[in-house]
């Protein structure tokens, strides 16, 4: 019965909002580490078990160890089956009923062992396992009764289950009162009378044959038998994943055949087949084939049969919800599971524990099974504490870049003279339209220079496409009158056209609806719907038609840690909107959780009809102090009943939820996969990547890839201006020459190989000097951590006079006249402090050759600066290690620039 503790504890909901207190007080979002522990626990308790039985059945015997292992494992079922409302008191009654449970397991194969004659000892001991798939199985179907027939609000649900186990622990306990002590302890412990006497009870006979038995067991052979191979037999035995397969039967066939009570069904039957399959192998197979032949035949079976599941389920991923019928590649890998678990019954499952119980003498017999049972329980406790980890984590998914919609100057001339690092497009919304096959996006320019009451402040356009993975395909911005920001289409179920959008909130915070012409961006009068609940900033809003019911996803509280997602619904579009009781539906404010500023979020179905939710959300903890790549997509699962407000998963480290989608790549797009480092070379023909950027608009001739006098290379055209341009804030219309590939993993390396001086004019086909004297001061080129124009940490190769050092700068004004060297120079802004310049003269020795300059993630808040001749890995020496708080800031995440290869321009 042990094994069903996993899906009844996690079925211990009272509620009908999941987000609500359930018997035990956790929420869906640690479901899995509540399973878990559950479970592990459990496994803990009886590997330690396993050392204590060891010295208490050498003093007590079999026979009272095995009554005092069941009474306390019967404390702990019971302490397990009260509802305390406590995970603290269940998970200590999970480790006291493994140590009952762990003590068994060691004392009951030793005492099978120890009374039965050898001709049977390889059969009985096999009953072990056949007895234990019997209890498995038997819970399997407790589990799938109670759910079909107790509703998951009452506690009896999972009380009637955990509480079962009370029965076999009592039948073991009180059934041991009527044997006899084993008669090889007896022997061992000197009382010979009442050895034999526990000899002739169990043969039921006292001729010559047993007596010589007797008599042998007096003399005993002193064997140095190998406790590693005890060790090793059960390690092997665990290794075979069929434990995990018992502990979490159902969840493992969720991933096959989706939710529902199918997948208890199926795993009942799995249970079925277990004591079907070592039934058959006990009775007429146990003493008829070699230990040695059954474990190798065994194992090879056994591997042929996972290696094609994990194929089959990585190919053909379960839908979410149980569906009508059972697919194909569902049937086979069920009967691919179930041959494996036939397998495992014949070979690995009863075999290992006659094994053990056979290779050791009297003299060690305690130790060595004690030591090989403990095995079984360490590697039971890593796996079963383990495997919920990996279920929830299954599933292969990747994003591909499939191009850019504005990317063109003519589409939005005004974007190039925004002024301010916080201006320019906010929060697109991407919706595809079934009757014209068209794809949609609406945004708002954002000029966040000027006042919020300002009509000019916001720019609201729209942009389409029939063909979104062709960036020239992307019309140019259609522009609608609207006083606000985060604007989305909405299409009704009558054919009529909507936008809504989030007023200027520190004008009259609200969400406001229009009719619209997406064609031409006219719109209808805009009437407020909806106010949030309370919390400022109501922004970023999406509405939704389902069962009948209008849905309006809105974020609240700002952008910040206060960050929310809030939702409400009516049955006409212009209100009256009842919030959802359960709001905030999505947050982490007020927590200690690692991913904060969760917010403004979206909903989407996949190809299974499965909902998932994507935000916004930060890597920053509650400290909110290092968060380099600033608000990132995080994607969870939601389950959106009929009739009822979806139910979202909240925001953690380690998530579970839908099996992912099949993972296809056979898309079309610019490419690439994110997923995928890069290693760019600028081969002759091909242009910069899909996923490089820019900072606004780039003057395409500054940009020459694979040049005919340099193949391989990225050519750049210096700009007069460098990252922080004028202000920190605007740079014009000339524009600043670099590019460069955002930051989307925590730690990373990044490196350009660059040739430097540049030339001494903006002209490319000019020829390079090497005359020192023709270049001009200040001459820069480099890599970049860049956030905004006023939050970057730089590392260039500077054109300097020769004197010039980290201590002193002041003679860069009169550089012309000098001499002039290229050095490597750091500098950073921000608006908290940075670093002092750190300028170091290039040694003469590298500057024949190009140069590597490296930006390096070391760890969570700190970059690493780094320089050196390319091609030479071991000759690079660090600039500097600097905090990654300068560029911890804002609304977006870091940009990796590159020099001459990338960033270039003249001062």
């Amino acid at each position: 019965m042990l094994a069903n503790v996993p899906s009844t504890l996690l079925r211990a909901y009272m509620r009908k909002n999941e987000e609500e207190l359930n018997d035990y007080r956790y929420g869906t979002g640690t479901g899995t580490r509540t399973s878990s522990l559950s479970v592990g626990l459990q496994q803990l308790g009886a590997f330690v078990a396993c050392f204590l039985a060891w010295p208490l059945t050498d003093k007590l015997g079999r026979k009272k160890a095995l009554m005092l292992s069941a009474f306390v494992f019967t404390i702990g079922a019971i302490i397990q089956t009260i509802n305390t409302h406590s995970l603290t008191a269940f998970y200590i009654a999970r480790v006291i009923a493994g140590l009952g449970l762990g003590s068994a397991t060691v004392v009951v194969p030793m005492f099978n062992s120890e009374m039965m004659p050898k001709e049977l000892r390889g059969q009985v001991g096999s009953f072990f396992q056949w007895f234990y798939t019997f209890g498995i199985f038997v819970s399997y179907f407790v589990d799938y009764g109670v759910a079909r027939g107790i509703s998951s609000h009452r506690s009896a649900q999972w009380q009637i289950p955990i509480g079962l186990q009370i029965a076999p622990a009592a039948f073991l306990g009180f059934g041991m009162l009527t044997l006899p002590e084993s008669t090889r302890w007896l022997t061992k412990k000197g009382r010979h009378d009442e050895a034999w006497e526990s000899l002739r009870w169990i043969r039921a006979d006292s001729s010559q044959t047993t007596i010589e038995e007797m008599e042998e067991i007096r003399i005993g052979a002193e064997n140095f038998k190998r406790v590693l191979a005890a060790f090793a037999v059960f390690t092997a035995q665990q290794a075979t994943g069929a434990t995990a397969f018992a502990y979490f039967g159902p969840q493992y066939f969720k991933l096959i055949v989706g939710s529902g009570d199918r997948s208890l069904l199926v795993t009942a039957i799995f249970g079925a087949v277990k004591v079907v399959a070592c039934g058959i192998f006990v009775l007429w197979f146990s003493e008829r084939l070699s230990r040695r032949q059954v474990l190798i035949g065994g194992a090879v079976v056994m591997s042929a049969c996972q290696i094609t599941t994990a194929a089959v389920v990585k190919s053909f991923p379960a839908p979410a919800e149980q569906q009508e019928t059972v697919s194909p590649p569902a049937i086979a890998t069920i009967a691919l599971i179930y041959l494996f678990v036939v397998a495992y019954n014949f070979s690995w499952g009863p075999m290992p524990w006659p094994y053990v119980s056979e290779i050791f003498s009297a003299r060690i017999r305690e130790p060595g099974i004690a030591i090989g049972v403990a095995s079984q329980w360490l590697w039971n406790f890593v796996f079963s504490l383990t495997t919920p980890y990996m279920i929830a984590s299954l599933g292969w998914g990747t994003f591909l870049v499939w191009g850019h919609v504005l990317d063109r100057r003519e589409q939005l001339p005004q974007l190039a003279e925004t002024n301010r690092s916080t201006s320019g497009i906010w929060a697109p919304t991407i919706r595809y339209e079934s009757d014209t096959k068209t794809f949609w996006l609406v945004t708002t320019l954002v000029n966040d220079d000027r006042p919020d009451n300002d009509a000019s402040r916001w720019d609201n356009i729209i942009f389409k496409s029939k063909n979104p993975f062709n960036p020239r395909s992307w019309s140019k911005a259609a522009h609608f009158d609207f006083e606000g920001y985060d604007t989305s289409p909405f299409w009704d179920v009558d054919g009529k056209t909507y936008i809504v959008g989030a007023h200027a909130w520190r004008v009259s915070p609200g969400i406001m609806l229009a009719e619209a012409d997406l064609e031409t961006g006219k719109v209808g009068e805009w009437k407020t719907i909806w106010e949030g609940t309370g919390g400022s900033a109501p922004e970023g809003p999406h509405i939704y038609h389902k069962d009948g019911w209008y849905y309006l996803l809105v974020a609240e509280g700002g952008t910040g840690l206060n960050h929310m997602v809030t939702m409400a619904r009516s049955r006409s579009l212009y209100g009256p909107w009842d919030s959802n009781p359960a709001n905030p539906v999505l947050t982490n404010a007020n927590t200690t959780e690692y991913f904060q500023t969760v917010g403004h979020a979206d909903l989407f179905q996949d190809p299974s009809n499965n909902w998932w939710g994507v935000a916004l959300s930060t890597r920053a903890g509650p400290e909110y102090l290092n968060f380099p790549m600033v608000r990132e997509t995080i994607m969870v699962p939601v389950k959106w009943e009929r009739d009822k407000f979806p139910v979202w998963s909240p925001v953690r480290g380690v998530m579970s939820g839908w099996a992912m989608p099949r993972t296809n790549r056979e898309i079309s797009g610019a490419g690439p996969f994110i997923t995928e480092g890069d290693t760019i070379d600028f081969e002759p023909g091909t242009t910069l990547p899909a996923h490089f950027t820019h900072w606004r608009y780039p003057i395409p001739e500054s940009y020459v890839v694979s040049p005919p006098e340099k193949p391989n290379t990225l050519r750049l055209s210096p700009s007069r201006l460098n990252l922080t341009a004028l202000n920190g804030n605007y740079a014009g219309p000339d524009g600043q020459t670099f590019v460069g590939r955002r930051q989307q993993d925590t730690l990373f390396t990044f490196s350009v190989d660059m040739e430097f001086p540049p030339i001494s004019d903006s002209n490319p086909d000019s020829s390079s000097s090497s005359d020192p004297t023709e270049l001009e001061p200040e001459a820069e080129a480099g890599v970049s951590v860049f956030l905004t124009q006023n939050h970057h940490l730089d590392l260039g190769v500077v054109m300097l006079a020769d004197t010039a050092s980290s201590a002193d700068t002041s003679n860069v004004a009169n550089a012309s006249e000098a001499v002039l060297a290229p050095h490597f120079r750091f500098r950073g802004i921000s608006y908290v402090p940075v670093p002092s310049d750190v300028v170091i003269p290039v040694p003469p020795a590298w500057r024949d050759g190009p140069l590597r300059l490296e930006i390096r993630a070391s760890n969570v808040s700190h970059y690493v600066f780094s320089a050196g001749p390319a091609g030479a890995m071991s000759r690079m020496k660090t600039v500097l290690e600097v905090s990654n708080e300068p560029v911890s800031w804002g609304f977006t995440g870091e940009i990796s620039w590159m020099a001459s290869g990338l960033l270039v321009y003249l001062n």
